[in-house]
């Protein structure tokens, strides 16, 4: 598989972020890639080169605190971070897409997800169209009142404080293949910052706040059991944004890279030609 040419981005506030980009020999389209919690860009490989050979260049980043990008584990002083670190990416993904015929478009997955949502309800978002696949619009297992009470008031006065949250393979695959490369990814990692957690709760129930101010093309794809993000609101979302939100079931969290591989592949394939008229 193709890693991709690495090359290093900065985030607004001088924070290293590495990047990735998939090239397509004869580009219709530019997908720019947002990733989940503890894991990175180098996971994407697989759909990112499936995707250049259909004629969509992908362009990832490793958000800060992730993969080989600066910043420590799982740590933000606030969601603007992430929003940050979004804009680099983006800025980027104009300059390669250039000239290129066809659409920008944005695809998150997971806590990634969650980022280009939020990202799609600005004024003016500079892209086509939004991919959000599992997107964490709410946690799988919600925080009880109590223990959010507290986790915020800690991050308050210790915000640099974080917690082993782990993620095993069998949460985000049925494949046995899938489940072991993930678990033995050396660049994946389960520290999350108690700031961190209280941000992308609170931004999850933003979104949910203001899903029918919702205006751009979006794609929703999510697994009905899934164990990390919640459907019921992933789909709340969906149909107040007015979004193709398809349901997936016997798979776990990351529709990629489970039985649903080639579909989601598909769907992507056909919502960028759509997008661009080439269907």
């Amino acid at each position: 598989m193709d890693d991709g040419h690495t090359f290093q981005l900065t985030s607004g506030d001088g924070t290293k972020l590495f990047a990735r980009h998939w090239a397509a020999k004869h580009p219709h389209a530019t997908l720019a890639l947002v990733h989940g919690f503890g894991e990175h860009s180098g996971r994407y490989v697989d759909m990112a080169s499936h995707l250049a050979g259909h004629g969509v260049q992908t362009v990832a980043i490793d958000l800060r605190g992730h993969g080989r990008s600066a910043g420590k584990r799982g740590i933000i002083r606030s969601f603007d971070d992430f929003r940050a670190d979004l804009h680099a990416l983006l800025t980027r993904a104009r300059e390669l897409h250039g000239e290129s015929k066809g659409p920008l478009v944005l695809y998150g997955h997971s806590m990634g997800g969650g980022i280009v949502l939020d990202h799609g309800l600005k004024a003016d978002p500079g892209v086509a169209g939004i991919i959000a696949s599992a997107p964490l619009v709410a946690p799988a297992d919600p925080v009880p009142a109590p223990l959010r009470a507290v986790v915020k008031l800690v991050a308050k006065l210790m915000p640099n404080a974080s917690m082993k949250n782990a993620i095993s393979g069998d949460q985000i695959s049925t494949l046995p293949q899938e489940q072991a490369e993930y678990e033995r990814d050396a660049l994946n990692h389960s520290r999350l910052g108690l700031k961190t957690a209280v941000e992308i709760i609170e931004n999850g129930e933003a979104l949910t706040e203001r899903a029918s101010d919702w205006a751009l093309p979006l794609l929703m794809v999510h697994a009905t059991d899934d164990q990390l993000t919640d459907f019921a609101a992933s789909q709340t979302f969906g149909a107040a944004a007015r979004a193709d939100f398809r349901p997936f079931p016997d798979v776990e969290h990351e529709l990629h890279n489970d039985t649903s591989r080639a579909v989601i592949y598909q769907a992507i394939i056909d919502f960028i030609d759509l997008l661009s008229g080439r269907v």
